[in-house]
C-alpha cells in the first residue's frame, strides 16, 4: 500500500485549506487579492514537499490505509475549513443560513469523491479535471477575477503536462505516472472550492447551475453508481467495476475511445453552462435540463449494465450447451 493511499490525500486537503484560509483572513486588501494563489500553491507545495521527503527517505514504505470514515472526516473538515474562511460571502446572514455551510460542505465533499471515483482509467480524471479547470478559467476572465483566472489556467496547464505521462500514445502503450488518490482527490477539492468562489460572493455573476454544469458527468456518474450499488445491498464505498468507463469498455470501444468520448462530453456539458451564462438563460431554464439529465443517465446507465449483463450470461450458457455436446 502507498503511502499516497494513506494519511497523505487527507494531509493534503487539511493543510491546503487551512493555509487558504489563513492567508484569506488577513485584513489587507491587497493581500487577499493575491493571498488566494499564493495560499493555495503553498499548502500544495509544503504537503508535497513532505511527501518526497518521507518517500525518498523510505520513512513510511507500508503506511496502514485510511479508515473510510477518517478519510470523510478529513474530507468534510478541509471544507468547513475553507467554507468558514470566505469572508466576502455572508453565509450567516441569508435566510438559509443554518442550511448554507452544511450544504456547501456536502457539495465540496461531494465533488471530491466524483473526480476520485473518475480515476479508474489512465488520463481519464485528469482530462476531466482540466477540462473543468479550463472552463472555470474562461469564466474568471470573463468576470474579471484576474486571480482566479491565473489560479485555474495554471491547474489546467500543470494537469496538461502531467496528461503526457498519464495518458496513453503510440509511442507510450500504458502510463508512466498516476494521479493516486493524493492527485485526484486534490483535483477534485480545487473544483469544488472553484465552483463556489466563481459563484458566490461581489461581482460574481456566474449562477451555480452553470457550474453544475461544468462537472455534470463526474456527479452524474458518482452518483447513480452510489444509488446502484445502495439498492444492491452493498457499501456505497465499495469499489466495484460499474462506473461509465468500464461499461464503455465492456461495450466494445478502446481505452482511447473511451476516454475522447467522456471527455467530450464533459467540453459539450462545460460549453452548456458556459453559454447559458453568457446568454443570460435563465437559471430555472438551466436547472431543469441538468436535472432531468442527471437522472436520465441513471436510468440509462442502468438499464445498459443490465441488458450487457443478461446477454454476456446468455452467451455464456449458449457456449456452456455448445461444448457439452
Amino acid at each position: 500500500m502507498s503511502l499516497i493511499h494513506g494519511w497523505m490525500p487527507a494531509t493534503v486537503q487539511v493543510i491546503t485549506a487551512v493555509v487558504l484560509v489563513l492567508a484569506i483572513g488577513r485584513r489587507s486588501r491587497r493581500w487577499r487579492v493575491i493571498s488566494v494563489p499564493v495560499a493555495f500553491f503553498i499548502g500544495v507545495a509544503l504537503t508535497g514537499a513532505v511527501f518526497w521527503f518521507i518517500e525518498d527517505q523510505g520513512l513510511a514504505d507500508d503506511p496502514a490505509p485510511l479508515g473510510l470514515w477518517v478519510w470523510i472526516t478529513s474530507t468534510g473538515l478541509a471544507a468547513v475549513v475553507v467554507v468558514l474562511g470566505w469572508r466576502d460571502v455572508p453565509w450567516w446572514r441569508r435566510g438559509v443560513s443554518v442550511l448554507a455551510v452544511p450544504l456547501t460542505v456536502f457539495a465540496i465533499v461531494g465533488v471530491v469523491n466524483a473526480v476520485n471515483m473518475m480515476d479508474g482509467q489512465d488520463g481519464l480524471a485528469g482530462s476531466v479535471g482540466a477540462v473543468a479547470f479550463a472552463w472555470y478559467a474562461v469564466v474568471a476572465y470573463e468576470s474579471g477575477l484576474q486571480p482566479q483566472f491565473r489560479l485555474a489556467l495554471i491547474l489546467t496547464c500543470a494537469i496538461a503536462g502531467f496528461l503526457l505521462f498519464n495518458l496513453r500514445f503510440p509511442w507510450q502503450p500504458r502510463a508512466r505516472v498516476f494521479l493516486g488518490d493524493a492527485g485526484s482527490l486534490m483535483i477534485g477539492f480545487a473544483l469544488g472550492w472553484f465552483a463556489i468562489e466563481l459563484t458566490q460572493g461581489k461581482l460574481r455573476t456566474f449562477p451555480p447551475i452553470a457550474a453544475l454544469w461544468v462537472l455534470l458527468l463526474p456527479l452524474a456518474d458518482c452518483v447513480s453508481l452510489m444509488t446502484r450499488r445502495v439498492r444492491a445491498g452493498k457499501s456505497p464505498f465499495v469499489a466495484d467495476s460499474r462506473h461509465i468507463h468500464h461499461y464503455l469498455l465492456r461495450r466494445g470501444f478502446s481505452h482511447g475511445q473511451t476516454v475522447g468520448i467522456l471527455v467530450g462530453l464533459s467540453a459539450i456539458f462545460g460549453a452548456v453552462g458556459y453559454l447559458g451564462w453568457k446568454l443570460d438563460v435563465p437559471e430555472p431554464v438551466l436547472f431543469w435540463p441538468f436535472f432531468f439529465g442527471f437522472f436520465g443517465y441513471h436510468f440509462w446507465i442502468k438499464s445498459g449494465w443490465e441488458r450487457l449483463d443478461r446477454n454476456e450470461q446468455f452467451a455464456a450458457t449458449r457456449e456452456a450447451e455448445a461444448s457439452s455436446v
